[in-house]
């Protein structure tokens, strides 16, 4: 079986397709990548991908999009992020479908909002799978499909009149969440955040509570790391050890540390989380969801796009808080509440008995 990936560009949107593209190639299937921007994220995982964007600033449309505020889905109206996905769908399709109809996959499986794989399905008559960032989010209602419409002109361009073969939606969302996917199938979520050297420090059990902070790959670079300095200045009040994961962000503005607060530029999040006591993030769907994996509890200070919902389900779930304003009170809440860890502990174990990827495999290959 042939597996062709669409996904929109960066870290956050391409590492949650990693693991069940690893788990085809496992079981004898080929794989390859469409998607534009920086293609490490896929070549550092060992797959191959082509270039759908090749002359494209996408950190200029990103850019763009971060100055709307606040960026919303819309209700009964396309929202900023669909338009946003629209843009970034558009300017993939040509190349996306030129590599489909050279390598001619029997599977497409796209990312949300990534109309461009939808085109490609629908264009081939094949099957199209949309892969899951995160829990499911209860959008507004909306009428007709916002990602199809942005994309019209495309579908008229190249004659595509009809669907995809079949569309089936792949869920990661723990059972006991409240906003569930019920067509969906059910997956574990493996974290992949690709590889890295852990420093000595890491592979020692800590001598105080450890809570990691991090806010994501893109919110450092458009927002800078102003979301955390009330980390650093309730540091000297509490009794843990602060990890701040920089990811290309500005060290210098963090000013002089505490002894108890150490930063990082890249680790892989699911390293720094085995033995943390509790991450201070910014909402993102991958970073969510590894910490659910991991059984760590969750302060989440939303930073736009589909943020506010991830911290929604932590909260209504009991695996973490979303205060208004960071304070050492918020931040000794998340070291000390036996309850946020209890939670987050049977999350772990719910996740646990998910199907695994590899029997995902299994069901995808009934599709062809």
């Amino acid at each position: 079986m042939r597996a062709f990936f669409v996904t929109s560009p960066g870290a956050g949107q391409v590492f949650p397709s990693i693991s069940l593209a690893h788990a085809l190639v496992a079981a004898g299937h080929q794989v390859r990548y469409a998607l534009g921007g920086d293609l490490t994220a896929v070549t550092k995982a060992g797959l191959v991908a082509v270039d759908a964007a090749p002359d494209v600033d996408f950190q200029a449309i990103f850019h763009r999009a971060s100055q709307t505020k606040p960026m919303t889905f819309g209700g009964g109206r396309i929202g900023s992020i669909f338009q946003l996905f629209g843009d970034i769908s558009s300017v993939m399709v040509d190349r996306a479908l030129a590599a489909a109809l050279d390598w001619r996959p029997d599977i497409v499986l796209h990312t949300p909002m990534q109309g461009a794989g939808q085109l490609v399905a629908a264009a081939l008559g094949l099957p199209a799978v949309q892969i899951p960032l995160g829990p499911a989010i209860k959008l507004p209602p909306m009428t007709g499909d916002p990602v199809r419409e942005l994309l019209a002109e495309h579908y008229e361009r190249h004659g595509v009149r009809g669907f995809p073969r079949q569309r089936v939606r792949i869920s990661v969302t723990p059972p006991s969440f409240t906003h569930q996917d019920p067509k969906a199938w059910l997956m574990r979520y493996v974290p992949y955040n690709a590889g890295g050297v852990l420093p000595e420090w890491l592979t020692a059990t800590p001598s105080r509570p450890r809570i990691v902070v991090c806010l994501g790959t893109v919110s450092p670079i458009y927002r800078g790391l102003a979301p955390i300095f009330p980390v650093v200045e309730a540091a000297t009040k509490i009794d843990a050890e602060f990890v701040i994961t920089l990811a290309g962000g500005d060290r210098t503005a963090l000013g002089d540390l505490p002894d108890n607060v150490r930063t990082v530029d890249y680790v892989p999040l699911h390293a720094l989380l085995e033995g943390a006591h509790g991450l201070i993030h910014h909402g993102g769907a991958g970073t969510t969801m590894t910490s659910l994996v991991a059984g760590v509890p969750q302060c989440v200070l939303p930073q736009g796009a589909d943020n506010p919902f991830n911290s929604q389900a932590v909260v209504l779930r009991g695996v973490g808080i979303c205060p208004e304003t960071l304070d050492t009170a918020s931040i000794e809440q998340l070291v000390d509440d036996e309850q946020l860890l209890k939670a987050a502990d049977e999350v772990r174990a719910e996740i646990a008995t998910l199907p695994s990827p590899a029997k995902l495999v299994e069901q995808l290959e009934t599709l062809v």
